[in-house]
């Protein structure tokens, strides 16, 4: 029998069968919502969702909540995820503990502490701990354990089985690719549908933004775009980023996006050099911080130079982690066709073959000259990459038969294979220097593992009207739904509401949300949401959002956003932030972006930068960007003290450290470091330090994120100040120099 105080007014009671159980705090609401026989729903929240025959929600949030969003995953919109018009949870579906806004749960899926957003989960997923975002997903997708996975498309049977940042497409298409040297292009003779068996190591950082200028009007950056509003991206390009269906990320890698052009066949996706394209049985990482451009199949990839790049080395290196893949990539694919792996390895020998008959026509690389007599550089590159190549594909080494190597045996730990004299004769130390797949994403992993806010069964209500202290005081127009406690010393202003939360000594605004949550001596802003929450002795000002995070002794300003899977303490923030992963113990006096779990920030303080003009000091709240990863590690006696910059995906910046204004730095900031004005560091000391490098190598973003998201915040009014800021910055850094010089 289904009570009736479980059903809002809206709720059409004839799309509610009698045979569905509604049990605890649960409460659902609007005219489209349905439960079919069979369908469980405990303590949770519905609205216009429809919880099909046998499904079973518990302790959750499904909310159907204004338009579902869609975005462009490729600049050609060739792949594009988006939302749904109503949730619906499907048939034997399990859903636990998980916060879904707009998102439509896949047959037989099991969802457990998962917070996600107009997503689409396919048939036969298993979702663990996971923060999605705007993500469709294919059948078969397993992800488990603390990951992120934001505005991607998932392709079948692929695991994530590490936290992380991922953005960009996660493709299932092999392209086989051949060499016209009548065009001198690269043209695709074929595709191969596959299974994304891909493997990603803990903080592996995909991301589609390296902060390209928008191709202008002639040409010419005549202004700071359109006024639209905060984190608006006016001047902003986002480009793709491509993950093969056979591909390696090793941990702490970041994978950038590099070209803006929209590609609208494979052939133009090839072509484009910027392209960053992870080919099957490529590898990302390994002793380097970030990948770019297109990575040939059997690659090694850490960067753009020939230094920083190593043909054929999975083959050659790594034959444990291409029989482990071939294995995996026979077991997902469908029976009748999973001969496909048995012959996967020589297309992808192939394919690199043709791709580096490309690379020798374009710089102009005599193949027949034998790879020692070629010039270092590119032209040695090419010809090893070439030679080594032809030895796997000639030698014969890659036969598979059921998904096993025919000859390929391991003695002492080692692969050996009777052919393996061609390929030594070009890699003598091929079987010395051989790593397992293990090794390779073997990692002592430097990032404290994210937890979700609240555990299911947190804050599960025994059923019945919340118990309403009478030392709270309520206003007569707000909703407060079934569950949970109001107590004492607690007031809840007009229009808001609240369903199965704890409030003791608290405050909620008008029109404010508070749903699943715990909150101690806190206050909710006019207009907030606060979802599947633990909040104590905090503030989130009005508009604010936070979903599946921990607050504790934090005061952020209006506008602001807590991310899933947060914890954020000790923290005060002056203006709208945007707020994910670890955050404590900081001061955070401008606007400030840190939006990904992956990473953590510790004893940090953002300062605006002081501007003169017309005779008077104005201070522009810049925006620092902590990227996904980035570990901030200051001191309570030595912080880190930064303005408007870029902190990079896995960087690592150590105690009493200043980052000046419009300065990128990846890899580590040592101890007691200090960067003028523009500044580009990779890593290590002084050396490192690439004085004024971001206004030369880095010029778009400096555009893009220093002064167009500036803008965006401040509006038209602060558009001079913001307008003066770089040159005075320049300034700055040049009477410093001046001053060290002159010392």
């Amino acid at each position: 029998m289904i009570e009736e105080r479980c059903l809002g007014p809206d709720v059409d009671r004839s799309r509610i069968s009698p045979d569905a159980r509604l049990s605890g705090a649960s409460y659902i609401t609007g005219s489209r919502t349905a439960l079919e026989p069979g369908a469980v729903v405990h303590d949770s929240r519905l609205h216009d969702a429809v919880v099909e025959r046998g499904a079973t929600v518990t302790d959750s949030i499904i909310a159907a909540e204004g338009r579902p969003q869609s975005h462009k995953c490729d600049a050609a919109g060739r792949t594009v995820v988006s939302g749904v018009e109503q949730p619906r949870v499907c048939e034997g579906a399990h859903v636990t503990g998980s916060t879904l806004v707009n998102v439509s749960v896949g047959r037989r899926t099991r969802v457990v502490d998962t917070w996600a957003q107009n997503c689409r989960l396919g048939a036969d997923n298993v979702v663990s701990e996971a923060k999605l975002v705007l993500t469709n997903t294919g059948p078969h997708v397993t992800i488990a354990g603390p990951t992120e996975v934001s505005e991607a498309y998932l392709g079948h049977h692929l695991t994530i089985d590490r936290r992380g940042y991922y953005e960009g497409v996660f493709s299932n298409t092999f392209m086989r690719l051949a060499f016209d040297e009548s065009s001198g292009r690269l043209t695709v003779s074929g595709t191969i549908d596959l299974p994304h068996v891909s493997r990603y190591g803990t903080n592996t950082i995909s991301s589609t933004n390296s902060g390209k200028l928008r191709p202008q009007p002639d040409g010419v950056l005549k202004g700071f775009g359109p006024h639209v509003g905060l984190w608006h991206d006016a001047l902003l390009s986002h480009e793709q980023v491509e993950l093969g269906p056979c591909c390696w990320v090793v941990p702490w890698t970041k994978v950038i996006g590099q070209s803006p052009a929209p590609h609208p066949t494979d052939e133009d996706l090839v072509g484009d050099a910027l392209t960053t394209y992870l080919m099957p049985f490529a590898m990302a990482g390994l002793n380097g911080q970030a990948t770019q451009g297109l990575v040939m199949p059997g690659e090694l990839s850490v960067g753009f130079g020939p230094k920083q790049r190593k043909g054929g080395w999975i083959f050659t290196y790594a034959p444990d982690a291409v029989i482990g893949m071939v294995r995996r990539l026979h077991e997902a694919l469908e029976p009748e066709r999973r001969d496909v792996a048995d012959t996967i390895v020589i297309e992808a020998l192939r394919t690199a073959l043709a791709m580096t008959a490309a690379m020798a026509a374009r710089r102009r690389v005599d193949l027949s000259v034998p790879h020692s007599r070629q010039r270092a550089g590119w032209p040695r590159w090419i010809a090893t990459t070439h030679a080594l190549l032809s030895a796997h594909l000639d030698g014969g080494l890659w036969q598979f038969s059921g998904g096993e190597p025919t000859q390929w045996r391991q003695e002492s730990g080692r692969w050996v294979h009777p052919r393996l004299e061609r390929v030594l004769a070009v890699a003598p130390d091929a079987v010395e220097k051989q790593m397992s797949e293990e090794e390779l994403f073997a990692f002592d992993d430097p990032v404290p593992s994210p937890q979700v806010a609240l555990p299911s069964g947190a804050v599960s209500g025994t059923g019945g009207d919340a118990e309403i202290d009478p030392g709270a005081r309520v206003a007569p127009d707000a909703t407060v739904g079934p569950g949970r406690r109001i107590g004492p010393d607690t007031t809840v202003e007009s229009g808001a509401r609240l369903w199965n939360s704890v409030l003791e000594g608290c405050s909620v605004g008008k029109g404010a949300r508070v749903e699943r949550s715990v909150l101690t001596g806190s206050a909710v802003g006019e207009g907030a949401t606060v979802r599947s929450c633990r909040m104590t002795d905090s503030s989130l000002g009005e508009g604010s959002r936070a979903d599946s995070a921990r607050m504790a002794n934090a005061r952020l300003a209006p506008q602001s956003t807590v991310s899933a899977f947060a914890e954020v303490v000790d923290v005060r923030c002056d203006y709208a932030t945007i707020i994910g992963g670890t955050f404590h113990a900081a001061e955070v006096g401008v606007y400030l972006m840190s939006m990904h779990m992956a990473g953590g920030c510790r004893r940090l303080k953002a300062a605006p930068v002081v501007v003169q003009l017309d005779g008077r000091q104005v201070a522009v709240p810049a925006i620092p960007m902590l990227g996904g990863g980035s570990l901030i590690r200051g001191t309570a006696e030595r912080p880190v003290e930064m303005a408007g910059c870029f902190i990079g995906s896995n960087a690592i910046i150590e105690p009493n450290t200043y980052v000046g204004f419009g300065s990128f730095v990846l890899g580590s900031l040592g101890p007691d470091a200090g960067l003028l004005p523009f500044t580009v560091s990779t890593g290590g000391g002084p050396a490192t330090h690439q004085i004024g490098a971001a206004l030369v190598r880095l010029a778009s973003t400096v555009i893009t994120h220093f002064i167009g998201w500036t803008y965006q915040a401040v509006g038209p009014e602060g558009a001079p100040a913001v307008a003066a800021m770089v040159r005075q910055a320049i300034g700055e850094g040049i009477a410093a120099i001046e001053w060290e010089l002159a010392r």
